[in-house]
């Protein structure tokens, strides 16, 4: 067997709860992205090993309460969150327009396409102080999009799975190398800026 297929493997074995604490703890408590395991969870569907009817309420659940939990941490001030925030904003993430402080429930729905910022969203709710019904509901409606999604892509190309994988870790890599030259320009910019005015 492939070694590709362990973790579909190890997916299987440990059933819906497996499935609910691995993709609960996708990238903040479990080294694995949540990208992995769902489309393992689609390739087990394809399989017939599990429901998709189970599969999904399953999920959504799983990533809205890991998240609301890492949302409390970042609202409260805990010491985890915020080492967690420190790490990832280290490199002035935040600032870039990604980020609005107008429209965050925008912000919420959107870093949640990009694979690997999960666990920023929470984060960026928490220390806002933005309302967790309002929370709730901007992950809610981007979950609901992708996660049918990224399971539908495990289902359909269930057959190509190493691939697929293969081609997300690609994405991944693109995705961070673009990200951090968007940091570059804008410290760039903010430099500029900065030197303009110094100079008037």
């Amino acid at each position: 067997m492939h070694s590709f297929f362990i973790h579909p493997l190890s997916l299987h074995n440990a059933s819906y709860l497996g499935l609910y604490l691995l993709l609960g703890g996708s990238g903040v408590y479990a080294p694995v992205p949540e990208e992995f395991t769902l489309l393992t969870a689609g390739f087990l569907i394809a399989r017939e090993v599990m429901n998709p009817f189970i599969v999904l309420p399953v999920a959504m659940t799983a990533a809205l309460v890991f998240d609301s939990v890492l949302y409390t941490l970042a609202r409260s001030g805990a010491p985890y969150a915020v080492a967690l925030r420190n790490k990832v904003f280290a490199g002035g993430f935040e600032k870039t327009r990604l980020f609005s402080a107008k429209h965050p429930l925008r912000t919420i729905f959107f870093l949640r396409f990009f694979m690997g910022f999960r666990l920023i969203g929470p984060l960026f709710a928490g220390f806002n102080k933005i309302p967790w019904p309002r929370f709730a509901f901007a992950t809610l409606a981007s979950i609901g999009i992708y996660f049918p999604f990224v399971l539908f892509l495990g289902y359909t190309f269930h057959r190509s799975l190493p691939f697929i994988l293969h081609v997300f870790r690609i994405l991944h890599v693109y995705l961070l190398f673009s990200l951090l030259l968007a940091l570059v320009g804008a410290a760039g910019y903010v430099l500029f800026r900065a030197r303009r005015r110094n100079v008037a």
